[in-house]
């Protein structure tokens, strides 16, 4: 669901109001519960994001119980409108940063085009403004949830 959201709010930029139709139409089953503040709070607390080192690499936990499991930080959707947040330059779309999804899920059929060659290039590692970077970066670090 959080999928859904945010491609139709970031990659889309629909407003959440509009998205409540759509959202009935392909979650049916969650209509006597949605409302658009149900669709904004769960977007605003989709806030993780793995770790990264100085090199852009995912940090792991090297020890202890976590040994093995990706660190996460918190990485607030309203953060990203700060010269911080930009900084950061961590994939957002669900283009950047779920390219294999966007190629897998049904409920993307009506998904443009252009959004699905974009994926195809992220994956192939032939897409010069995919902020992910380098191909072993690419491959190491995508985020396949």
């Amino acid at each position: 669901m959080i999928h859904w959201i945010r491609y139709h709010a970031v990659d889309r930029n629909m407003q959440f109001k509009a998205m409540i139709e759509p959202f009935f139409q392909q979650f049916p089953e969650r209509r006597a519960h949605a409302t658009h503040q149900i669709l904004t709070s769960r977007y605003y607390r989709d806030n993780d994001r793995p770790e990264l080192d100085e090199h852009g690499n995912w940090g792991f936990y090297a020890e202890g119980k976590e040994k093995g499991k990706l660190r996460m930080v918190k990485s607030k959707v309203r953060d990203r409108q700060t010269e911080e947040g930009q900084e950061i330059d961590f994939p957002y779309t669900l283009v950047d940063k779920w390219p294999r999804r966007v190629l897998e899920y049904q409920w993307l059929s009506p998904i443009l085009e252009e959004d699905r060659e974009r994926a195809k290039r992220i994956l192939a590692g032939d897409d010069p403004s995919d902020p992910m970077g380098s191909p072993r970066k690419r491959a190491s670090n995508r985020c396949e949830l």
